[in-house]
C-alpha cells in the first residue's frame, strides 16, 4: 500500500511540474505576443521597444528616452543612447525588475528591441561601481542596477552585440 501512495505521489509531482512549465512558457510567449502588438499600435507613442533576458526571465516594454513615462518609478529607464544606457531597480516592489541581473554571466546573452530594431548582446564586463562615480560609457549597451545589500554600490554589466 505505502508503495502505491508513493508512486502516486511522485506521479502527482511530475504532474504539478509539467502544470507549472506550460502555465510558464505560455504567460511567457503572451507576455511577447502583448508586447509587440502594443508597440505595433498607433497609441503606443511612448514605447520604443523591450528588453527580454532568458536566463533570468526578464521581459519589459522600453519607453521612449523621451517619454514622461521613462521613469525608473515606472519600470526600466532608457538613460542614454549612444551606447544605449538602461537602468532598474533591485530590492522590493513592481518596478525591482533588475533583481536576478546578479545571475547574469560573462557570455550570457540578451534581446534588446529599439525602434522595431531587435539586437542581440553578449555580457562581456560585469563589475561594480560607487553610485557617486560617473559610469564609464562602453560597449554597445549597459545595464546598471543598485546592490540590495549596499546601497552605496551599483551592479553593471556591458554588453557587445552580436551580428547574425
Amino acid at each position: 500500500m505505502s508503495k502505491k501512495i508513493i508512486k502516486l505521489c511522485l506521479l502527482l509531482i511530475v504532474f504539478v511540474l509539467l502544470i507549472s512549465i506550460f502555465i510558464k512558457f505560455n504567460n511567457t510567449y503572451h507576455k511577447i505576443v502583448n508586447i509587440n502588438s502594443y508597440i505595433d499600435n498607433e497609441k503606443s507613442s511612448n514605447i520604443s521597444g523591450y528588453l527580454k533576458i532568458d536566463q533570468i526571465n526578464l521581459l519589459e516594454v522600453i519607453n521612449n528616452i523621451d517619454s514622461n513615462l521613462n521613469s525608473l518609478n515606472n519600470g526600466l529607464m532608457l538613460y542614454y543612447l549612444n551606447p544605449f544606457v538602461i537602468l532598474g531597480h533591485s530590492g522590493t516592489g513592481k518596478t525591482a525588475l533588475f533583481n536576478d541581473l546578479k545571475l547574469l554571466k560573462l557570455n550570457d546573452t540578451f534581446e534588446f528591441s529599439y525602434n522595431k530594431t531587435i539586437y542581440n548582446y553578449k555580457i562581456i564586463k560585469i563589475y561594480k561601481k560607487n553610485k557617486k562615480d560617473y559610469l564609464t560609457l562602453e560597449g554597445d549597451i549597459i545595464l546598471v542596477t543598485c546592490l540590495k545589500n549596499d546601497n552605496n554600490k551599483q551592479l553593471v554589466l556591458v554588453g557587445q552585440k552580436l551580428n547574425f
